[in-house]
């Protein structure tokens, strides 16, 4: 057992003062992030079997990118192996080294050699570090992610031409509203007037027909600012010039006030609804003629 010691010691003696294994860089500075590249050179006798590190190798104080494996040559007995490393730093340290470990296969046994050191230089971007640039760049804190300058240049940017394109458009943009506002009113007075006018048709009641007048008059009131919704229908007659309208409405005020029965086939509100309408479209037109 001691001769097959001595054996291996005596051989692996021999094989390593016939292996050459060199490292360098082909940069001597780095900065933090950057790649680097690394060179590995190896040579050995062709009797033995070696390994060299793969991305399982820790590269420290670097990391590991890629390497690429360039074709062994051979010169009478020794094998001449040649790889590139490609190597990170994230590391600040002034100077950085690093050696490379291989190994030499024997059966179930290894033996481990060792390339040089070699030697790379940390590049700071920050060259002025002294004590007063220091305090210069202390922290502060932030009370707030919002720009408060922007925000504010931009609201009163935005009120400006708010207020810009409604001195421009003031006119057009009341008349809009006021004749939005007529048409809303003018569909709520058909509304509520067909619901009325159908009660009444079911149930030919005075209470539904003076319900009906006083609906009308009070939508016409709206229209021309006279009081109509406190008058008879005697008084607001001499202000109407239409003989349909005046006989209609004589005849409303004759069934309300008189003990006639009212007969369904001589009602017509059609006059009242064409004057509601009339008057309507009066009131637009005068609208957007001011």
């Amino acid at each position: 057992m001691r001769i097959v010691i001595l054996i291996f010691i005596f051989s692996s003696q021999l094989f390593s003062q016939e292996i050459n294994y060199q490292i360098y860089f082909l940069e001597k500075d780095i900065k933090i992030g950057d790649s680097i590249k690394l060179v590995s050179i190896i040579n050995y006798p062709k009797e033995i079997e070696l390994i060299q590190p793969d991305s399982s190798f820790k590269f420290f104080p670097f990391s590991f990118v890629k390497k690429e494996n360039f074709e062994s040559k051979l010169n009478e007995r020794i094998i001449s192996d040649s790889s590139l490393y490609i190597l990170r730093s994230f590391e600040i340290d002034s100077i950085q080294s690093i050696r490379l470990n291989s190994f030499i296969l024997n059966g179930k046994d290894c033996l481990e050699i060792s390339s040089n050191y070699d030697t790379v230089y940390f590049n700071s971007l920050v060259n002025n570090t002294d004590q007063k640039v220091k305090k210069n760049i202390s922290f502060n804190e932030i009370l707030s992610i919002i720009n408060t300058y922007k925000l504010s240049l931009y609201s009163i940017i935005f009120i400006c031409l708010i207020l810009a394109l409604y001195l421009l458009f003031r006119k057009k943009i009341i008349a809009y509203f006021r004749k939005r506002k007529v048409l809303k009113c003018h569909a709520l007075f058909n509304k509520e007037f067909e619901k009325i006018k159908k009660q009444f048709k079911t149930n030919a009641d005075k209470n539904n027909l003076e319900k009906i007048i006083l609906i009308w008059k009070r939508y016409i009131e709206k229209l021309t600012s006279i009081p109509y919704s406190s008058m008879t229908i005697k008084e607001i007659i001499d202000f109407f010039d239409n003989e349909n309208l005046i006989k209609s409405l004589k005849y409303i005020d004759e069934m309300i006030y008189s003990d006639k029965l009212i007969e369904m086939d001589k009602f017509s509100f059609k006059y009242l609804l064409d004057y509601a309408d009339s008057k309507t479209k009066e009131l637009i037109k005068k609208i957007e003629n001011e």
